[in-house]
Order: structure tokens, then sequence, then C-alpha cells
């Protein structure tokens, strides 16, 4: 509905349709940044510095436990103070996703709708449903048999343009099929910006 939202807040919009509140969070200094104006009320537990987006400095695993379980003493113990977070509805959600190419393959949902290169749009009735979408749209990104239908499908493209000098994107994209069918997980972001870097070499 116009606000950036984080995990936590989607999260506690979530419980909050079920009239639960939010009492207790546990994560690194920029979660409590993120959220204190969201929780007021809320206990907020640091279990780590972040020091970039996927580093940061944790406690030790026993200090971590001992932490969170105290918090969740203290959140209960005040739970009185907490409301449960509210969201209007409809609910309308934008996504951002890492690439053009992903947002391509999210657009196989005829319910969303492209606003710009990877940014989508969807409409909700309830906050629920926005959540199971958004979920949605993150299996699909891991998932391979997309990618490979993709994949194919560029293929093809090239294939059918008939010229002598793609014989190497074309190549490239065989190989390319080749190792995600020895795939069981893969980097979905990568494949599809590989996929966006042979689709320019025929263009």
């Amino acid at each position: 509905n116009g606000q950036e939202s984080s995990e936590a807040s989607i999260y506690g919009a979530l419980a909050g349709a079920y009239q639960a509140p939010v009492v207790m969070l546990a994560g690194d200094d920029v979660l409590r940044e993120e959220n204190q104006a969201i929780f007021p009320h809320a206990v907020f537990v640091q279990t780590k510095r972040a020091t970039g987006n996927t580093s940061g400095i944790s406690l030790s695993p026993e200090q971590s436990q001992a932490a969170i379980r105290a918090g969740v003493m203290q959140g209960l113990a005040q739970r009185a103070q907490c409301k449960p977070l509210t969201t209007e509805t409809p609910v309308q959600v934008e996504i951002q996703t890492a690439s053009p190419a992903l947002a391509d393959l999210f657009c196989q949902w005829p319910s969303l709708e492209r606003v710009a290169g990877n940014v989508l749009r969807f409409s909700a009735p309830e906050i629920e449903s926005a959540v199971r979408m958004a979920q949605q749209q993150a299996e699909l990104s891991g998932s391979l048999q997309p990618l490979v239908a993709t994949l194919k499908s560029a293929q093809k493209r090239v294939e059918s343009a008939a010229q002598p000098r793609l014989a190497p994107v074309i190549r490239a994209m065989e190989l390319d099929l080749e190792k995600l069918s020895r795939m069981s997980v893969t980097d979905t972001t990568g494949v599809l910006t590989r996929i966006e870097d042979l689709a320019r070499q025929v263009d």
C-alpha cells in the first residue's frame, strides 16, 4: 500500500490479521532500526551486528538462545501493551525483482501487472492472499523448470534466425541446458542474467 515493507512487518501484518500482536523480534541491529516504529511496544533482541548485506558478527548459539528466551519472557509479560498490526484492504503490492529476466518469469501469473523493467504489481483482497502470492514468486525464483523453459524458448529464437554467426550462442545455450539438467538447486538470478546476456548477443 505504498510503503516499503520488511519481512518482519509483512509477517507481523499476517499475524495481525488473526488479531495476534508481535511481542518479540530477534535479529540484527538493522531489524530494530527498520521495525521500531512499526512495533513500538515489542521487545527487540539483538543477536548479531550487520556488517554487510550478507555478513554480520553474531553472538554464540548459547548466548543467542539465552537472549531470545529472556526476550520472549519479557515480551509475553508486557503483551497487553502490544496491538495487532493492521493493514488496509485490499492490499496493493509491488515487488521489485533482482533482474528484468526474473520479472519476465514472474509474468507467467496473469494477475501480475508489469509497471517497470523489474517491478511487478498485484492486488490482493487481504494480507494473507498477498503473502501467499509473494511466497509463490519466491518459490518460482528457486525452481529449475521455468528456467529450463525460458532457456529453451530463447534457444528456439536463436535457431530460427538460421545465421551461422550465432552458432557459438546456440552451443553456449546447449551447454547451459546440460548444466541445468544436472542441477537440483540453482542460482536463478544468475542463470536468468546469463540468458539475458545470450539474448543481447543475438540482438
